[in-house]
Formats: structure tokens, sequence, C-alpha cells
């Protein structure tokens, strides 16, 4: 275990700011008691500087404190604790307790958010409070990038629970503007900039500005494409596998079926890369848009395909519903007419007792309604038998599945891609 982190140490040392930040106060600790002074001053000057560069304000005040404990030690407080130093110190102690106070406004947003079960009176007194603090802090005195960013990330999440898009959307496009302003902090922190970017595209669609956020995605895109590899994590690679994902979801929410489902396959071997955990999440979802990408674009061989994985992954009769839609749909009938009464079987063994009015609907009326009659008098059944005892049942297995509209599609005989509206 010891040798797995070691090699880990080895080559993730240079990886983040943070960690080469690190590295140069674990060296001033070791070679301080040994009084190699020159080379701890040196140490600790490319700290300061690392520290400066990344605005990262707890490490450079630790620093500072290095610096004074030397000072001290050495008898040269007055030559090394220039008026100016202790300004500049005064300055970042000033940040850093401004920054404690927006990290606990932070988490007592959260705290809210995940106890209220709405948003009521009361709830939205507590967040606009909370928004006024976060003001307060952000503006009594010099903000670098940390202090900004502990600040914007309140006041994005604060005001989209206030239901005040405009002003998270403009949060959230200060936050992506602070890293691109420059070029060494955007790189050092691709992956804050990659998730940052995603929560305005996430605002861009609330808000209908579906131009801007097509954009961003392919600003993203480009961006990733081009980043030297040195800079690109494993955690970079998460989150960025999770952007195109939230691509593939926007495409189809946008009724560009053919691009999602294209967008999608080239995704899955990118995702199948990824740890276990992220990866089977992820793979859940990306079969979900395959399957109803394939439906929709009527690539019924595709569709079920997919629907088949993601039953592998989820449970045999998962969505059992949305599998008969697209047997249906394809044109099989003779295997619709099996798997209807596999999950009749399934449904009893599992506790369930359907109306023999419902059995009779999936086993017999669904396969033979290959008629515009029947299929018309078929699918307005259905809609009574959702309405009835046996809808919340059949509902479940439906899924995410658009099944109401996939019902009209049928009475109207029209393609379930004409009374699909896009999102």
């Amino acid at each position: 275990m010891e040798a797995v982190l070691r090699s880990q140490e080895s080559y993730y040392a240079n990886a983040t700011a943070d960690i080469q930040i690190m590295r140069r106060l674990i060296q001033v600790e070791v070679l301080y008691p040994k009084k190699q002074l020159s080379i701890v001053m040196k140490c600790l000057s490319k700290a300061e500087q690392l520290a400066l560069r990344h605005d990262r304000i707890i490490e450079l005040l630790r620093c500072y404190e290095w610096r004074s404990r030397i000072a001290n030690a050495t008898a040269k407080p007055r030559l090394t604790l220039t008026p100016e130093f202790l300004e500049q110190a005064r300055a970042i102690a000033d940040q850093c307790t401004r920054w404690i106070e927006l990290r606990r406004l932070n988490n007592e947003l959260w705290t809210i958010i995940h106890e209220a079960e709405s948003i009521t009176p009361v709830y939205r007194k507590q967040l606009k409070r909370i928004v006024n603090e976060t003001h307060r802090f952000l503006n009594s005195g010099t903000s670098g990038s940390t202090l900004k960013k502990e600040a914007w990330s309140v006041l994005v999440v604060a005001y989209r629970f206030l239901d005040d898009w405009e002003m998270s959307y403009k949060y959230r496009k200060m936050f992506v503007g602070l890293y691109e302003e420059n070029k060494t902090y955007l790189q050092h922190n691709s992956t804050e900039y990659i998730v940052a970017v995603g929560n305005l595209i996430n605002a861009c669609r609330e808000m209908k500005k579906l131009k801007e956020g097509e954009q961003w995605f392919e600003k993203a895109k480009t961006y990733y494409a081009q980043l030297p590899a040195r800079f690109k994590t494993l955690r970079l690679e998460e989150r960025y596998t999770n952007l195109l994902n939230s691509y593939v979801s926007w495409l189809l929410n946008r009724n560009r079926f053919a691009e999602a489902l294209e967008s999608a396959e080239q995704l899955i071997p990118q995702v199948e890369k990824q740890n276990n955990v992220f990866q089977n999440s992820l793979l859940n979802i990306l079969h979900d848009t395959l399957t109803h990408s394939a439906f929709y674009s009527r690539a019924w061989r595709k569709a079920l395909q997919y629907h088949t994985r993601r039953c592998a992954l989820r449970g045999k009769w998962h969505d059992a519903m949305t599998g008969l839609a697209i047997l249906y749909e394809s044109g099989n009938y003779d295997v619709l007419h099996y798997r209807a009464r596999s999950f009749v079987n399934f449904l009893r063994k599992s506790g369930h007792n359907p109306e023999k009015r419902t059995v009779r609907w999936l086993t017999k009326n669904l396969p033979e309604s290959n008629s515009r009659k029947l299929r018309t008098d078929a699918f307005l059944e259905l809609n009574e038998l959702l309405a009835g005892n046996d809808g919340e049942l059949l509902r479940r297995y439906f899924g995410s599945f658009q099944y109401a509209v996939w019902i009209q599609s049928n009475i109207d005989s029209v393609p379930i891609s004409d009374l699909l509206k896009p999102n």
C-alpha cells in the first residue's frame, strides 16, 4: 500500500498548485531544524510565489507564519518583517477571516436546501439574509479570486433557489470569466473551469439562451482538446465526460435525436475508461438517452439493443413497458407476445396482481393491434388502464420514457417525433 501511495505521490507531484505549495512547505518543515536557512528561504519564497500566483490565501498565511518564525529565530525581525510585508500579511489575514465566514454561509445555505421540503416564505427569508451577508463580506475589503469564488458559489445557488435565474446566470458567467482572465490560472484550475461552464450552461437552458448554451459547449470542447496533457488529471477527465453527457441530454431535449444518438455512441468508450462507480452511474444515464434517441429516430434495432443493455445494468424487467413499446413499433409481434406474457408472470411472482383487463391488453390487444382501427382502440384503452387501478404499476415500468406522447402518436397515427416538444 505504501509503495502504491509513493508511486501516486510521485506521479501527481506537480499536478496542482496546492500540491506544489504543500511540497515546498514540507521542505521548509524538514530543513528548518537543520539550520539550512538559505535553502529554507528559497523554498519558502517559491511557496509564496505559487500561493500569490494562484491566490491560495490560506497557504499564503502559512508562508507568512513561517517567515515570521524565521525572522524571530534569526533576531532580524526588522529586516524581514518590513512595514510593507506586515501590511500585506494583515490584508491576507483579513481575506482569510472573510473566507471562513463565506464558507460558513455556504454550509448554512446547503443545510437549508437539504432540510427544506419546499422553499417556504421562511426559507426565502433565510436565503435572502444569506445573500445580503455574502455581499457584505465580499465588498468589505480587497477580494482575490479565492474569496470571489467562495462568495459567488453562495450567490449562484441562493439566487437559483430564490428563482432569480437572471442573477444566478450573472454570477455563473462571472465565475467562468474569472478563470479565463489568466491562462496560467485557468490551466491549473481546469477542472473547476469545466464545472463552472457546465453550471453556466444549465442557467442558459433554464433561461432559454439556447444559442449561447451551444456556444459554451463548443468552447469547452475546444479548450479541452487544446489543453496540454500534463494538466489533464483523472478528476478533470471525469468532469469533462460529465459535461459531454450533459451535451447529449441537451441534444435529446432539443429533439435532435440523430445527433444525440451519434454523440452518445461516441461517448460510451470514454465512459468505460472511468472508475467503476462513476462509469456505472453514467452508463445508466447514457443507455436511457441512447434508447430514447433511437426510439424517437425510429431506429428500432438500436433502440432494442440499447434497451437490452440498460436492462443488463439495472435488472431484466427494468422499463419493461418501454421494451414492449420498442417491439411493437418494430413490428416484432411474435417476440412482443412472448415478452408480454413473461412480464405478466414476473408481475405475479413479484406480488402484484394485475387486473384481467390489463393482462388481456398486454398479451392480446397490443400484439394484435396491427391495423389502424385496432391500434386506435388499443391505445385508447391503454389510456383508460393508466387512469385505473393498475395505472401506477404500468407507469413505473415505463421509467422516463414519454409514454403519454407515444400513446397519442398511435391514437393520431403520426410519428412520435412530431408530437414531442423541445425543452
